[in-house]
């Protein structure tokens, strides 16, 4: 059996965006970079900062914005439908933005037929809690309605629930098995009752713990993940576990591969980075990088946007 799972990542408030805030301890600033979580750099003086730094190699030994920016430079840039056709990891983890579901759904819709000609069976959702595994089965039979499903996610879910439901119906029309993963209704688990980290890693944890209980010998999973659920390194110390450190734990022998979608809908430091660079393509493609947070970039851009007169002074 395959397995596609999506899981999801809530965004926070900006305010605690600047790695000051002991919410976020002790979450890499680096990390929170990787993610286009923050960029702690205007726009104006992040696209100098881009210009600049492609003119010189030198690196201070601190954490300085050239060394943020060369997160994002990607070594090979494909179409996000060539790569999953061919690929070959055992466990794929993609990473959204919630609020730019709508774009991610329609990517992942037109995609869903390469990934089951690729042998990919079952779709994992973190918006639904794994204790409503019963209530996707009953839709996947047709015991209940769209409408019902709906309404179930609007009560265990904060965003508009019109795209997943899209994605969930795709993924059933194609044969795929829909699983529930998170554990947002678990005693000790609860959002916001601890810091980022430490909530990142109960939910983790117990994502992981569903993948291993179905995981086989043979089995390919795909996850769609929040940013923060799909990074694969995020503290320093190894306090926390990622969902793909703690799956290694699980699962040894498991290949992992993770992704983080890039949003359309503002300008953060990664696709920011590679506007200015002119690196953007039209459609869906993925852009591998280098760095220790994630394998690659994946980018929905319906309209190529090229650089300003201006930011190219």
């Amino acid at each position: 059996m395959i397995v596609l799972l999506i899981t999801f990542f809530c965004s926070v408030a900006s305010a605690r965006s600047e790695g000051k805030d002991t919410y976020f301890e002790p979450i890499r600033l680096e990390t929170l970079w990787a993610t286009g979580m923050i960029s702690a750099v205007e726009p104006r003086r992040l696209d100098d900062a881009i210009q600049t730094c492609a003119k010189t190699s030198a690196v201070t030994s601190d954490l300085s914005t050239c060394q943020y920016l060369k997160l994002f430079r990607p070594r090979e840039v494909e179409s996000l439908s060539a790569a999953l056709a061919k690929t070959s990891a055992d466990i794929l983890i993609f990473g959204e933005r919630h609020l730019d579901h709508l774009e991610v759904s329609q990517a992942i819709v037109e995609t869903l037929p390469k990934l089951k000609a690729n042998g990919f069976t079952t779709l994992g959702v973190e918006m639904f809690n794994s204790s409503s595994q019963g209530l996707l089965d009953q839709y996947q039979k047709g015991a209940i309605s769209r409408a019902e499903l709906t309404v179930s996610l609007q009560q265990q879910w904060t965003y508009p629930p019109k795209a997943y439901i899209d994605t969930i119906e795709q993924a059933t029309a194609l044969g795929f098995k829909v699983v529930a993963l998170d554990g947002r209704d678990l005693p000790g688990i609860k959002p916001n009752a601890h810091t980022l980290a430490r909530e990142l890693s109960l939910r983790d944890a117990h994502m992981a713990q569903i993948i291993s209980q179905t995981f086989r010998d043979g089995d390919r999973w795909l996850l769609l993940t929040g940013a923060h659920h799909a990074v694969k390194n995020r503290v320093l110390d190894g306090s926390f576990q990622t969902l793909a450190e703690s799956l290694r734990d699980l699962i040894p022998a498991v290949r992992i591969n993770t992704y983080a979608f890039v949003s359309t809908r503002e300008l953060n430091p990664i696709r920011r980075t590679l506007l200015q660079n002119g690196e953007i393509r039209s459609g869906a493609s993925l852009y591998r990088v280098d760095q220790e947070f994630f394998d690659g970039y994946i980018v929905v851009e319906r309209t190529v946007i090229k650089p300003s007169s201006s930011s190219k002074r």
